[in-house]
């Protein structure tokens, strides 16, 4: 028990910590107007907020807590993507149930399959959804 009390503590700052690094470069340039040719990390998770799939998740699943939106990893050399994670968030632990991935360049959304470890296009992963319904 007091392993699973650690690791909570230990991911809550980590998020509070990437949420408040985030926050103070948003307030360093919000006085600027920039003309930037790829999305930012609250447009990228603007964008997957928007998702049918992320708007209804709450009311298909009967799970306590609050639904989250979760920036796991920014681009870098080995992945060109934003990593966005979409689950529930208790007071004990975040609960990832989507894993979509946000192309800084022109913002095309992309499901990550955790059963096939591939990344496929939001469309691919509607459609095996429905085949498998």
């Amino acid at each position: 028990m007091k392993k699973f009390i650690f690791v909570s503590i230990g991911v809550f700052c980590i998020l509070f910590a990437c949420h408040g690094k985030h926050t103070h470069y948003k307030r360093e340039c919000s006085s600027v107007s920039i003309a930037v040719d790829s999305l930012g990390v609250d447009e990228a998770m603007n964008v997957v907020g928007k998702l049918k799939e992320v708007v209804e998740l709450e009311h298909h699943r009967k799970t306590k807590g609050r639904k989250a939106i979760v920036q796991m990893q920014s681009p870098d050399k080995t992945t060109p993507y934003f990593w966005i994670q979409v689950g529930f968030s208790t007071s004990y632990r975040f609960e990832p149930i989507y894993n979509f991935y946000v192309s800084p360049k022109n913002g095309s959304v992309f499901f990550y399959d955790t059963m096939t470890d591939s990344i496929i296009t939001i469309e691919d992963w509607r459609m095996s959804v429905q085949k498998k319904k």
